[in-house]
């Protein structure tokens, strides 16, 4: 499962979708709550590696936006709406309060499998027709607030198993023509508070139950390979797709989902016919 939480992460596949075929086309179990947890935390350490210094901009550029709204007020949010922290804050606010509120919800979608796979398939299609409309005009500077809206809008879809949190975003700044070598880097940085927030989440789960009800927190050594691999193979994607990036070659992956999502709507539609 670490092989295909690192291979998939930060490819517009959707992670957890392919997660859950393993488990239907091979017959392994469904991850558990703290092997999702070190999945997302290798995922998120990968992250903090390759882009540390990205990162870094932004943590700095967040402390100088608080300091400014603190010492000039009301004068100062127009300076907060430029602040690229500021924009990462305020696009991540939507999925994560939505993540948390109508968390049963969104169970409830991740466990309608035809639901996943029509998902799969739409949002493939539309990952190149973003690239076809992206003039490659405008800057991350340049995201006004309806934009801004637009994109923490787009990740709250991606909640739910089968959209890919990557794929929407960057198609969605294709349509908002966004330069995409700026546009993919930003897409993975957006990446960083939710991952962020379900690691926390699932390791407050996990404790919870450890003291609650009395279960273990011990981590065996397939769960610590799991997220050996998946960090490698998260570090490995990141480190080859911002060398190679181009937007032909992320379509090849639009055919890859139109391709697989076909051939699962067949299969399961036969599936159906036989009972």
């Amino acid at each position: 499962m670490g092989f295909v939480q690192g291979l998939t992460e930060f490819l517009p596949l959707s992670s957890s979708f392919h997660l859950h075929l393993c488990s239907k086309l091979f017959g392994f179990r469904e991850v558990k709550l703290k092997e999702s947890c070190l999945l997302h935390g290798a995922s998120l350490l990968a992250v903090l590696i390759v882009l540390w210094q990205e990162l870094k901009d932004l943590a700095i550029d967040a402390f100088q936006t608080c300091f400014n709204l603190l010492s000039e007020g009301i004068p100062a949010w127009n300076e907060v709406l430029r602040s690229p922290s500021a924009k990462i804050i305020l696009i991540s606010l939507p999925c994560l309060l939505t993540g948390y509120f109508l968390r049963d919800f969104i169970k409830r979608c991740n466990q309608n499998y035809l639901l996943n796979i029509i998902l799969f398939i739409f949002f493939g299609i539309l990952l190149p027709l973003g690239f076809i409309w992206n003039t490659n005009t405008k800057s991350i500077s340049e995201i006004n607030f309806s934009g801004m809206f637009l994109l923490g809008c787009v990740q709250v879809i991606a909640l739910i198993r089968g959209v890919s949190r990557l794929g929407i975003v960057l198609t969605f700044c294709g349509f908002l023509n966004l330069a995409f070598d700026e546009a993919f880097k930003f897409s993975i940085i957006l990446s960083v508070p939710i991952i962020l927030a379900s690691f926390g989440y699932e390791l407050y789960k996990s404790l919870k139950d450890t003291f609650t009800e009395q279960k273990s927190l011990i981590f065996h050594r397939e769960d610590l390979l799991g997220f050996l691999f998946s960090l490698v193979l998260s570090y490995l994607t990141l480190k080859l797709i911002l060398l190679f990036l181009q937007e032909a070659n992320l379509i090849i992956f639009a055919f890859y989902r139109l391709i697989l999502g076909c051939w699962l709507l067949i299969r399961l539609y036969k599936d159906k016919a036989k009972v």
